[in-house]
């Protein structure tokens, strides 16, 4: 199963863009479900429903939170899920099975589907104007890191980390680091190579207007929603990629704390969100 996971890993890593965190994260979770079945004599070929439903009364009986329960399923859904992708298994195991969500938390708000947040990028693929390369790149960080238009304009060159010519990692404050997948940091060194650098300012800000001042606000709100627009998705904000970056991370099975750590909050009490759609 050793080969399988490293493949799946990779998989990731080339074809979904993860981070190094969520990379870790389904590694030892994977790991994790090895051990379960070296102890249970079980190849990965055996393993069936009521293996999976095995697991998760042994992760209960550990005394696991609901949320790192469903952190750990979901990674075992898409484990599975790429293994019937290859054609290494016939049927995925996963189907058919759920796991309860934390009592006091509802996973609704209003967000985007997947489909449209890619219609989104798809708008401004293949636009080389600097106003096109820019709104690509802010576009990729709400989405990926869930910052609202606030946060993102506060962002400095100096926050920014570019390794190896190809990976961007974000320095966001409070000790809060986060690494770029590939899409996300292709399109930001884009900008800084072909926008940023040959804007004349003296401001040290990330984003800059045509007049190289730090944008306001409501010229990050403005952006989304023009683009939205145009790609026929109506009346989108920012607001709705930032919700939709939760929505993902409560799917993946983190806690209302993970989640806050995740956005930098200071204060990590539970929050109800209210889905209307």
């Amino acid at each position: 199963m050793e080969s399988l996971v490293q493949k799946y890993l990779s998989y990731l890593v080339s074809e979904k863009a993860c981070g190094l965190n969520t990379i870790l994260n389904y590694k030892y979770d994977l790991h994790q479900f090895e051990d379960f079945l070296f102890n249970k004599k079980l190849s990965w070929k055996r393993v069936d429903q009521q293996t999976i439903r095995e697991f998760i009364k042994f992760l209960e009986e550990r005394g696991l939170a609901t949320s790192s329960i469903r952190r750990k399923f979901a990674c075992l859904r898409s484990f599975f899920s790429f293994l019937k992708l290859e054609g290494l298994v016939e049927a995925d195991p996963t189907e058919g099975i759920t796991v309860p969500g934390p009592r006091n938390l509802r996973i609704s708000i209003k967000s985007l589907p997947r489909e449209a947040i890619q219609s989104l990028f798809d708008e401004l693929s293949g636009n080389t104007d600097p106003v096109s390369i820019k709104n690509r790149a802010v576009l990729k960080i709400i989405a990926e890191t869930g910052l609202e238009p606030t946060d993102l304009v506060s962002l400095n060159l100096s926050d920014v980390e570019v390794n190896s010519g190809s990976s961007v990692l974000l320095n966001l404050g409070r000790s809060r680091q986060i690494e770029l997948s590939g899409e996300a940091s292709s399109s930001l060194i884009l900008y800084l190579d072909e926008v940023r650098s040959k804007v004349a300012t003296e401001t040290e800000a990330l984003f800059v207007n045509s007049r190289g001042q730090r944008p306001s606000r409501q010229a990050i709100w403005y952006s989304v929603t023009k683009t939205a627009k145009k790609a026929g998705l109506g009346e989108i904000s920012p607001k709705a990629l930032h919700n939709s970056f939760i929505a993902e991370r409560m799917q993946e099975g983190l806690s209302s704390q993970e989640i806050h750590r995740l956005l930098g909050h200071v204060n990590e009490e539970v929050r109800t969100y209210v889905l209307s759609g």
